[in-house]
């Protein structure tokens, strides 16, 4: 609350007893008539001396008079009668009283103006107003006849729309235009009783003192100081100590702001109203750490590949609402690590990157938010270390051999299933069961890291294997026209083939053909690899060339056997024998013996 301490000093009233002392007192007169004419203030003229009219109160003749003759015959009349300097304030109080003289045959006018350029007396000239620019009231502004009260009226000024306590003056003045002796305006005209009174300040109460809302750093705060007793519109300010930081008091008494630190500030906000009267309070805003967020968009890329050592960076960045910088981890750490702002890649997965702020003393830890990086499979190849036989033929093999990826999984090795007749697998080695091409599939298996590898093959082409060919007679010497029965037998020759495999090689097929020269003896399929031919000799005794033909099949080439010799005896004359008994049953076991003797085709004949 304030009051205006020289109030009492401000005030003044004047009767007008003498017109003396108006000076002495503060009062200026100024006649700025256009012409001036023979008066200008005077002491008022009473009835007793033959005046139009006598005081308000006093004396009959204390009070102050102008007339016609402030300007010549004909002009305008701007008689000024300016009130001693005083400090004016909005509410502050001018009453006096005028009258003019009865009958009302010539209209008047008096103005209640002010000028707030502290003691200053420009009155300008004629219609001019000089510093007097306010015009605060006019009694009978329009110079109408009937208006201008007849009688001692009382009016009354009360001053507004200083935007403060100012230096000024207010000022009477008697303005009439046509006015003069000959003029069609002016008469006389009377000021009685002026009395000024300063405005009084009134208690100015505010907003009760203490805490105000409590606000956050980081989020909009709004408050407001409310005021009674003030006169027109107040103006609030802070007048001792500080708003936290990031708030601003307006004129209004707003509070208003987004608090920028935590603290608890203490402050005294001062009211002015338009007459400068002032309240003043104290008051306290305790504003404590403020909520804050993390925004942490999707990663792009979104997924990374799997490679030992490997690393990428976050991006983009995540941001906190507080403007603190924010750190990163791994929920993961199997699948990923974080230093700064770097990922180690520590295995394939889910990378689930965290991005934290823990707050500081103006905020609270933000709620941490995540986002996902895919560690894709890495891919891993199969490379064959083993050569594919030159000369690979059936009953033939070799050992199979390749290189895996990553993932350190053992290569396995399958035939392929378009193979299966032509060749088989046990472990490393893969056996040549058949001609045509053997394709081996070799697969490796991935892990968490690694994607399975891509299936691989290695193709053998498988020549048909050697031949083994081999005859015997069921009588061997035999008799001219005997029947004899030749077994062949053929089988697989391991001296033909490219190496020794693993498992059995398969049994030859086909027919076999008994030929003396070009003359077939007969003919017989294959059973189990053995073919049995009746044949009966021809008579001619002697020694008989005899091979074994073979087909072959689709494993096994045709091929031919040794030359088989088969011997037939001499027949014996039963009139004339030439030998003794003793004699040819000798000579037929020895040769029986020469023909119990096999004869087998050599390797690689």
């Amino acid at each position: 609350m304030g009051t205006h301490t020289s109030a009492q000093a401000q005030a003044f009233t004047e009767g007008f007893n003498d017109l003396s002392t108006l000076a002495t007192n503060g009062w200026v007169m100024s006649n700025a008539s256009v012409a001036v004419g023979s008066t200008g203030w005077f002491q008022g003229n009473p009835l007793t001396a033959g005046g139009p009219f006598d005081a308000q109160s006093g004396a009959a003749n204390a009070y102050i008079g102008a007339n016609y003759n402030n300007t010549g015959n004909v002009g305008t009349i701007s008689n000024w009668l300016l009130t001693p300097n005083r400090t004016l304030r909005n509410g502050d109080v001018l009453t006096f009283y005028t009258r003019k003289a009865s009958p009302d045959t010539y209209a008047d006018r008096l103005e209640v103006r002010l000028s707030t350029n502290g003691a200053s007396t420009s009155v300008g000239s004629g219609a001019g107003v000089g510093d007097f620019t306010t015009l605060l009231m006019s009694v009978n502004p329009s110079l109408t006849l009937g208006v201008y009260p007849t009688t001692w009226t009382q009016y009354t000024v009360t001053v507004a729309g200083l935007p403060a306590p100012t230096s000024s003056r207010m000022a009477f003045r008697y303005f009439v235009t046509s006015g003069g002796l000959s003029g069609t305006n002016s008469d006389y005209i009377g000021i009685d009783s002026v009395s000024y009174t300063p405005y009084v300040c009134p208690t100015v109460a505010l907003t009760p003192g203490g805490g105000l809302n409590g606000g956050n750093v980081g989020q909009a705060y709004s408050t407001a100081l409310s005021q009674s007793g003030a006169l027109g519109t107040p103006n609030f300010a802070v007048t001792s100590g500080a708003l936290p930081p990031g708030l601003t008091l307006s004129s209004d008494g707003a509070i208003s702001g987004t608090p920028t630190a935590s603290g608890t500030a203490n402050f005294t906000a001062t009211v002015n109203d338009a007459s400068g009267c002032s309240g003043a309070q104290s008051y306290s805003i305790a504003v404590e750490q403020g909520p804050q967020s993390i925004t942490f968009p999707s990663q792009s890329p979104s997924s990374q590949l799997f490679a030992p050592g490997g690393s990428f960076a976050i991006h983009p960045l995540a941001s906190a609402s507080s403007g603190l910088v924010v750190s990163y981890d791994s929920s993961t750490p199997a699948v990923c690590t974080v230093a700064g702002t770097d990922v180690s890649i520590n295995g394939g997965g889910i990378c689930s990157l965290v991005a934290q702020q823990a707050g500081d003393a103006n905020y609270t830890a933000a709620p941490s938010q995540s986002q996902s990086v895919t560690i894709d499979k890495a891919a891993q190849t199969i490379s064959f270390s083993s050569f594919i036989p030159a000369n690979a033929k059936v009953g033939g093999s070799y050992t199979i051999s390749a290189d895996g990826g990553g993932s350190g999984n053992p290569v396995s090795f399958s035939v392929d299933s378009d193979s299966l007749s032509v060749c088989s697998i046990s472990g490393n080695l893969v056996s040549f069961n058949g001609a045509g091409n053997c394709s081996i599939n070799a697969n490796q298996l991935g892990n968490a890291n690694y994607s399975d590898a891509i299936q691989v093959q290695q193709t053998v082409s498988i020549g048909q294997g050697g031949s083994g060919i081999s005859i015997s007679s069921s009588q061997n010497p035999s008799l001219p026209g005997q029947t004899v029965t030749f077994t062949v037998s053929v089988v697989f020759d391991s001296t033909t083939s490219a190496a020794l495999q693993a498992k059995a090689a398969p049994v030859p097929t086909g027919t076999v053909e008994i030929l003396e020269g070009t003359t077939s003896l007969g003919s017989a399929a294959l059973v189990n690899g053995i073919a049995t031919v009746t044949a009966e000799l021809p008579a001619t005794a002697g020694a008989h060339s005899l091979i074994a033909s073979y087909s072959g099949d689709a494993n096994y080439p045709a091929a031919q056997s040794e030359a088989f010799i088969q011997s037939v005896a001499t027949a014996v004359p039963t009139a004339v024998p030439t030998l003794s008994a003793w004699a040819a049953l000798g000579l037929s076991a020895g040769l029986a013996l020469v023909g119990l003797t096999a004869v087998r085709r050599r390797p690689g004949a």
